[in-house]
């Protein structure tokens, strides 16, 4: 089931999706390519998958990241 997915560029986008295979779920992030000949994306080899159990932990990393990128670029904005 994909759940988000965000363009990067008219080639790429990143897809976040909930995975079901032998009865069990997992999450993936990755990056799809678009196949011109066929005119839709394809799943390349970048990006990851991760047991849900793991998604809080995912999601705290991330907002953390977002919190350094922001102090990063509200020192830049005040040089």
């Amino acid at each position: 089931m994909i759940v988000h997915e965000m363009i990067i560029n008219e080639k790429y986008l990143l897809r976040i999706s909930k995975d079901t295979v032998n009865g069990k779920s997992f999450g993936q992030v990755r990056i799809w390519i678009l196949d011109k000949i066929r005119g839709d994306h394809k799943p390349t080899t970048k990006g990851f998958g991760f047991e849900l159990c793991h998604l809080d932990g995912i999601i705290q990393g991330m907002i953390h990241l977002k919190a350094i990128d922001m102090s990063v670029y509200e020192a830049d904005r005040k040089s």
